[in-house]
């Protein structure tokens, strides 16, 4: 039935792609599953390539792709020019005779250079320079502290949350992790908004005033890449569900266009990605 239908929209494309991959699946391949669940939620992700590739090879559509790699989102700088000019003179500073990098010398580099911004207001290199005293301290200093890949979810979680706390300080947003949501839906039940009661599912959720603006997941460094991919699919599922529920607020076109979540994956301290 599904070879003889003719689709008129995108989300027509994925859902005759969802009905053929059904009848295709055997053993299951992560892949496939993973465009499957992504089909099924009306998604088409260019994150992962074995992924992309299952959906290329159900959807031939050109017209589809055409508009799938029309969208285009530029997002904003990182850092300021500054911040960036900042961080790039610290870490020249902090250099040995010999061009090596020298530890007593980039914390005291740090302390000297937040001292004057502080004086001068400068409340943007102020926090970069918070964020690199943290990992120096936290993640350089202490050996007890490196990465090891027994550390729980929850320990790379926290290590970044340290500087996320940091990074979007009085910023009107909402951190909300599994520990905390969890407690919310102990008191209040399920029946409540995703940013107090998604229990243990999603790792952190980034929100402001009631309205969700993207899911954030952590794995541990010793997992599979199976656990790993599907961890991804959610993420992107999830970001997805959110994107769409944004699009329905009253927005004028132009700013319609302009809408995006943005969602991090984590795979232990070191390894992580935005999309």
């Amino acid at each position: 039935m599904a070879k003889n239908l003719k689709p008129t929209t995108m989300a027509e494309e994925l859902d005759i792609m969802s009905a053929k991959l059904i009848l295709d699946l055997n053993d299951g391949h992560i892949n496939e599953v993973n465009a499957l669940k992504l089909s099924l939620s009306k998604t088409v992700s260019l994150v992962n390539f074995s992924t992309l590739k299952v959906l290329q090879k159900y959807v031939k559509n050109e017209s589809f792709w055409e508009e799938v790699n029309s969208v285009n989102i530029e997002l904003a700088s990182a850092m300021s020019v500054t911040s960036e000019e900042t961080f790039n003179r610290m870490i020249q500073l902090s250099k040995d005779t010999k061009g090596r990098f020298a530890l007593k010398q980039l914390r005291l580099t740090i302390a000297k250079e937040k001292v004057k911004v502080i004086e001068e207001n400068e409340d943007g290199i102020t926090a970069v320079l918070d964020i690199m005293e943290s990992i120096v301290r936290n993640d350089i200093a202490d050996d007890t502290l490196k990465p090891n890949e027994n550390d729980s979810e929850l320990t790379c979680y926290r290590k970044v949350a340290s500087i996320l706390d940091i990074l979007l300080k009085d910023l009107n947003l909402n951190l909300l992790d599994k520990s905390i949501a969890k407690d919310h839906e102990n008191i209040y039940g399920n029946n409540i908004p995703l940013n107090r009661g998604f229990g243990r599912r999603i790792d952190l959720l980034l929100s402001t005033r009631n309205i969700e603006l993207s899911t954030n997941e952590w794995k541990r460094k010793k997992v599979t890449q199976e656990q790993c991919l599907i961890q991804q699919a959610k993420n992107i599922r999830m970001n997805k569900a959110i994107l769409s529920r944004l699009l329905e607020l009253p927005l004028s076109e132009n700013d319609s266009k302009n809408v995006y979540t943005l969602g991090m994956d984590w795979v232990g301290k070191l390894i992580p990605y935005c999309f």
